[in-house]
């Protein structure tokens, strides 16, 4: 490859990453947004981000910055929906136990290479479950969490300490 060539593609998957952030913030923000303002005053918003929001991993630089876009939405909702007595908080999952991995086409050895390395960095040394994030999204609907906005609960087995 010349070094003419090489240079258009390095510009051409630039670009194609910055359109890739941009249409999934505005996905997100037109979206959620949209949804958020039928709701009934005193309503419960929870906003499922990740921790990768406020994490650095190589080769997921759009995905960070899309939840950590989604994050700053979550917060300014708050703000702007607490005279409607509408709280919006953000539950941000680490690694858990789900399919999305065997969707991903990985076979089982490497399946369980990557989980034993992410067990391996929480120090509560196992995988969440999803029931883990379902509980949090229950207690942050009900009354007892009546005066909290704005929060972001980590749910990722001290991961992120």
């Amino acid at each position: 490859m010349t070094k003419l060539a090489l240079l258009r593609s390095k510009r051409l998957k630039a670009q194609s990453k910055r359109t890739s952030l941009s249409i999934r913030i505005l996905k997100l923000f037109y979206k959620d947004t949209e949804r958020i303002l039928n709701f009934n005053d005193g309503a419960s918003v929870i906003i499922l981000s990740s921790i990768v929001a406020s994490t650095h991993k190589p080769n997921s630089s759009i995905y960070q910055a899309s939840k950590a876009a989604l994050n700053s939405i979550a917060k300014t909702a708050a703000a702007e929906l607490a005279p409607r007595n509408i709280r919006v908080n953000i539950v941000s999952p680490g690694p858990h136990k789900t399919e999305i991995m065997k969707k991903a086409g990985l076979d089982e050895t490497t399946l369980q290479h990557i989980n034993e390395s992410l067990v391996g960095q929480i120090p509560l040394r196992k995988l969440g479950e999803a029931s883990d994030v379902a509980k949090i999204v229950v207690s942050l609907c009900n009354d007892s969490f009546n005066f909290t906005t704005g929060a972001e609960i980590i749910v990722d087995g001290g991961m992120t300490l």
